[in-house]
């Protein structure tokens, strides 16, 4: 006969044994005319699965079915998995033991294996900038970083390819730390820069010396820098025009701008957020300034004030910057007068204070004035009367 058909009951009895499910029911033959054949009794087995279950960090060890792959199904099949990795940390071949088989079809598989491997979350860095710090170091802080799960402690730290603004574009030689820092990865590179540093101007100063020029750099010039990293105050300088050569105090000053002694520490790292519109010149010293006095003939001085500024001679120190010098104080010493009230052919000490509008007053002591012998003429009488 021929077999044109199999058809099986509509119900039938299901009973396990191990790995294989028996059903036995009745079954029936069909011949070409219709007619039953014979009953049956079949079994049929379990399919053998195995499945992979692979995910990114994402700080916990649970997985759903979108996370496996399923080897060995039926096609058409309907079977889920979901359950939990060992623990939550980046790794391959875990082995999963607890885990939930479901679906229209499980009940038709046998599960060989069930491995995971879990995968590392990339970090990103975006924004990345600092301000002018004097070092190539950077850390998260100086940007914003994204990718760390929940609360997690994480920070990534790497290297500008330089410190300076100018050229500073990239960072990169990465470090992530933190208690779940291998869990995570981060690209080799970012775009990066450093932005100017702002410095503070205040007490612009110097002393007298006959220019309008302000330069920090050169002695007796001052100001107060604020915001300079530390380390480049020998570097680092400010210039300047004073509106006139002073003295004095709140006098017009322009053009502040930042200069380098050093290539090592361009000045182009910074910026000016405030600059004074006024600075002070004051009087210079008077260190080192000595003086002469000039000859006297006898005849001319009776006393201190007889002498002027004009009869002295001054030389050393700051001697070339005297301007508009008075004389505020003097004094003769061991004073010889004549009959007539004047100081007698001799030496005396005097001793002045000066005062000027650009050197500091100052005070010398026992200069020495010398009074000369007057020239007499004597005209010669060639006649006279006999008187005996």
């Amino acid at each position: 006969f021929t077999v044109e058909e199999i058809r099986f009951a509509k119900s039938y009895a299901i009973s396990v044994s191990g790995n294989s499910t028996q059903f036995t029911g009745e079954a029936r033959f069909i011949n070409s005319n219709n007619e039953s054949i014979a009953n049956i009794t079949f079994e049929m087995n379990k399919k053998d699965i195995s499945i992979s279950v692979s995910k990114t960090y994402d700080g916990n060890n649970e997985f759903e079915n979108e996370n496996a792959e399923i080897t060995g199904l039926v096609d058409g099949d309907i079977v889920t998995i979901s359950g939990t990795y060992p623990d939550a940390n980046v790794g391959n071949d875990k082995i999963i033991v607890n885990y939930t088989l479901s679906g229209a079809d499980s009940g038709n598989y046998n599960v060989t294996s069930v491995t995971g491997s879990i995968a590392a979350k990339e970090l990103t860095l975006s924004n990345i900038s600092k301000v002018y710090d004097g070092t190539t170091n950077f850390n998260s802080s100086m940007a914003i970083l994204s990718g760390v799960i929940g609360e997690e402690t994480i920070t990534v730290k790497g290297t500008f390819n330089s410190k300076d603004v100018l050229t500073a574009n990239t960072v990169s030689g990465f470090t992530i730390e933190g208690a779940t820092k291998d869990n995570y990865i981060i690209a080799d590179s970012y775009p990066a820069s450093i932005t100017l540093r702002e410095l503070t101007l205040s007490n612009i100063s110097k002393v007298y010396d006959g220019t309008t020029a302000f330069n920090s750099s050169v002695a007796s010039n001052y100001v107060t820098i604020t915001g300079l990293i530390s380390g480049e105050a020998s570097y680092i300088y400010i210039t300047g025009t004073f509106a006139n050569i002073g003295p004095g105090e709140s006098i017009g000053i322009s053009g502040l701008s930042i200069k380098s002694s050093d290539d090592t520490y361009p000045a182009s790292n910074y910026s000016l957020s405030s600059t004074p519109s006024t600075g002070e010149i004051t009087k210079t010293s008077a260190d080192g300034i000595s003086a002469t006095i000039n000859e006297k003939v006898y005849g001319i001085v009776k006393s201190a004030t007889d002498l002027v500024i004009n009869d002295f001679s001054f030389t050393g120190g700051n001697s070339a910057l005297l301007k508009d010098a008075e004389i505020t104080s003097i004094t003769i010493s061991n004073m010889n007068l004549s009959t007539s009230g004047y100081l007698k052919v001799g030496e005396y000490s005097v001793n002045i204070t000066i005062s000027s509008t650009t050197v500091e007053d100052f005070t010398l002591s026992d200069l020495v004035l010398r009074i000369t012998q007057k020239d007499l003429t004597i005209t010669y009488v060639d006649t006279k009367i006999y008187d005996g």
